[in-house]
């Protein structure tokens, strides 16, 4: 009798934990959206290989028939029998407009990361609308140990090998925007000796050799350094390469000669100070900081309407935001304006931004007191005489208690904040029940500088994957549902409000501007290789 009423109470304490969590974690899966008709259609569906864990990563685009529809390239990766990371065992190749598939016979190199060579800054493969429609890719031949052309026509995979690149293996790629026209016409093969090959995408959107340096040229090795397309040494049947931090960026002009200055972040075991190098003066200046980690920014910002850029550095440390703007003055650095010093958890995020378009940087901090809360405190600072100094706050109510993470998203007229749960029965039912994302939309003029006139929305179980103006008319959209078994949504802010549509669960891995049938569309990938076009429904008549 005893251990039935053990029993019978085990039940009922499971039960009630049970209506606990359907009433705390599957309340309104969102708070401030209002409806956004779309359209939507499937494309088609990756099929797995059989008795296989593993997911679909990383997304291009490609034309290998030449039609102007696009085709869609992408990974599926595995662990090994042994476990360990995460690799390429086969690249897969879809047809957008019939939503035919097959396996291409090589592992072909898709181009997951882009950049351009004056703002060391990476542009994620989920951002490639603006790529090229190849005619063909590059692949690693592992059988030959060769480096081909890879292309697909008449329902057959041709190869071509790099006669130039014969007895060269290929060591890392990287996808280059050199002239500066937003589309990425340059491709990099670096070799294991160090050897630079340069491909250059001709107007047939073919790859055409340029040349094979036996030195790979520095600002090439810096960007190559600051992260290592994983593509071909994976291909080669090797691991993966250890993500390597980088160690310099590019400012924009401080000294006022019209180039860029180099930033060196310094850091490590030594404890180094980060440095900075101006474009007219070989000396180095050091700055108060020891490397750009999370707690650290250095930028260059106008601060007051002056014609030249200042340096702004901001770093959080024990509890304490501090931030400091500095000049360049007869080629030494000086700070101008007394630093300003205001009391934040370790978590506080900020954002620099000119809110009012007036050509001036307002900071926005955001703080959620270093631990879960409903209360998510905003500050607005402005620079006077040098110094930022706070001009609003506003105290935002959330509908649940949450905590920040290090990950936003931004777009001209708002803020994608990535947030948690820190909930046990969240943690014990599924790790993306933990994951939040508040939008932050900005009225225009001088009304952005009041939190109080911002549009906030609440949106659960998901987090910011992708933004951009895919169909060009001026307003960004954005996607969340990074993660596995995340919530899916696109959303936009439009004439002062969030509006929304919840697409499905399970989580994104890829989004792909593209133009089906010349019209605009976002490819969607997900993780199990499912493939869909939506798009905002368009105004009637279009």
């Amino acid at each position: 009798m005893r251990q039935r009423k053990w029993i019978v109470g085990s039940v009922i304490v499971l039960l009630l934990f049970g209506l606990i969590w359907f009433w705390t974690e599957r309340r309104a899966s969102q708070v401030g959206l209002e409806p956004l008709p779309i359209e939507r259609k499937r494309i088609g569906a990756f099929k797995k290989p059989a008795n296989t864990f593993g997911a679909f990563f990383h997304a291009s685009i490609v034309d290998y028939d030449g039609n102007g529809e696009p085709e869609l390239l992408t990974y599926f990766q595995s662990a090994g029998a042994g476990g360990g990371l995460m690799s390429p065992k086969m690249t897969c190749w879809m047809s957008l407009e019939n939503g035919a598939t097959t396996q291409t016979p090589l592992i072909a190199l898709l181009p997951s990361r882009l950049t351009t060579p004056n703002t060391f800054e990476w542009l994620p493969q989920f951002r490639q609308g603006e790529l090229p429609l190849l005619r063909e890719t590059i692949a690693w031949d592992s059988a030959t140990r060769r480096a081909v052309r890879l292309r697909y026509a008449d329902g057959k995979w041709q190869s071509q090998p790099i006669a130039e690149l014969k007895g060269e293996q290929i060591q890392n790629a990287l996808g280059v925007d050199l002239d500066g026209d937003g589309v990425v016409g340059e491709y990099f093969l670096q070799t294991d000796t160090g050897k630079l090959a340069h491909l250059r995408v001709d107007e047939a959107n073919h790859l055409q050799f340029e040349t094979l340096k036996s030195v790979t040229p520095a600002p090439i090795q810096q960007l190559i350094d600051n992260s290592p397309v994983g593509g071909i040494p994976i291909a080669r049947g090797g691991a993966p390469p250890t993500m390597v931090h980088p160690t310099a960026y590019s400012l924009r002009d401080l000294d006022g000669d019209g180039k860029p200055e180099k930033l060196f972040l310094g850091g490590g075991a030594a404890r180094k100070p980060a440095s900075l190098r101006l474009s007219t003066n070989s000396k180095l200046l050091k700055l108060p900081v020891q490397g750009v980690r999370l707690v650290n920014q250095i930028d260059t910002a106008e601060v007051d309407g002056d014609p030249q850029a200042e340096l702004l550095i901001l770093q959080n440390r024990l509890g304490q935001i501090t931030i400091q703007v500095y000049e360049i003055v007869q080629g030494a650095l000086k700070p101008k304006g007394l630093p300003t010093q205001l009391p934040a958890s370790p978590t506080a995020l900020w954002f620099i931004r000119d809110l009012d378009g007036d050509g001036k940087v307002e900071i926005i901090i955001a703080d959620d007191s270093g631990k879960p809360t409903r209360m998510l405190r905003w500050l607005v600072l402005q620079a006077h005489n040098g110094q930022f100094q706070e001009i609003a706050r506003y105290q935002q109510r959330l509908p649940e208690s949450a905590s920040l993470d290090r990950a936003a998203l931004e777009t001209r007229r708002g803020i994608a904040l990535d947030v948690y749960r820190a909930s046990t029965l969240a943690q014990i039912f599924g790790g993306s029940l933990n994951m939040r994302t508040v939008l932050v939309g900005f009225p225009s003029g001088k009304d952005a500088l009041n939190p109080v006139n911002w549009q906030f929305a609440y949106l659960r179980d998901t987090s910011p994957l992708w933004a951009g103006d895919y169909d060009g008319d001026g307003v960004e959209e954005l996607i969340t549902g990074h993660h596995w078994g995340a919530a899916i949504y696109l959303v936009q802010f439009c004439d002062g409000a969030w509006r929304g549509v919840k697409l499905g669960e399970g989580g994104m891995s890829a989004v792909l501007p593209v133009r089906l049938k010349g019209a605009p569309w976002l490819a969607l990938l997900s993780y199990e290789g499912q493939v869909e076009a939506i798009r905002i429904r368009p105004a009637s008549g279009k």
